[in-house]
């Protein structure tokens, strides 16, 4: 799903169906992960190590892509431009 969705231009009808396809499959997802998951992990943890761990996910997640470009084959792109 996400590859074609890159493929289709903002603001089209197909891009809002497919958009909203998307958000959702991933909704039940994360509701489970923010609901269950994480609080259970955060037991497990304890206060200072869950906070320890939150703040290097907020710092890895500024270096981390968040997209792919590996589809991307013009030259003229920026995102292939960086990567050369």
């Amino acid at each position: 799903m996400l590859s074609k969705l890159e493929t289709l231009s903002p603001g089209t009808t197909e891009h809002f169906s497919l958009l909203k396809e998307v958000m959702d499959h991933l909704k039940p997802h994360n509701d489970s992960e923010e609901h269950t998951d994480l609080p259970m992990l955060e037991k497990v943890l304890g206060a200072e190590e869950s906070e320890k761990a939150a703040k290097s996910f907020s710092r890895t997640k500024m270096f981390a892509p968040t997209r792919s470009v590996s589809f991307c084959k013009d030259p003229k792109c920026c995102a292939a431009k960086s990567l050369s």
